[in-house]
């Protein structure tokens, strides 16, 4: 936050807790980090079961899922 003067954009697979930031001018706020794994990887995969019909996702194509462009 501080390098970017409070314009970062952040998202991480894990979660993180919200975070006050005391800009160097300005009143403190709270940021909400957010969680991109469930914003872009899951909802895609979940699309792709339905439209697909299968009955299970395996570990091999959630693999294929993360390492295909």
């Amino acid at each position: 936050m501080r390098w970017t003067g409070g314009r970062a954009v952040f998202a991480s697979g894990s979660p993180f807790p919200p975070l006050v930031w005391s800009p160097p001018s300005g009143p403190p706020r709270t940021v909400y980090p957010a969680q991109a794994n469930n914003a872009y990887a899951f909802p895609s995969i979940g699309f792709a079961a339905v439209l697909t019909r299968c009955s299970r996702i395996t570990d091999e194509v959630m693999t294929t899922s993360m390492t295909t462009a």
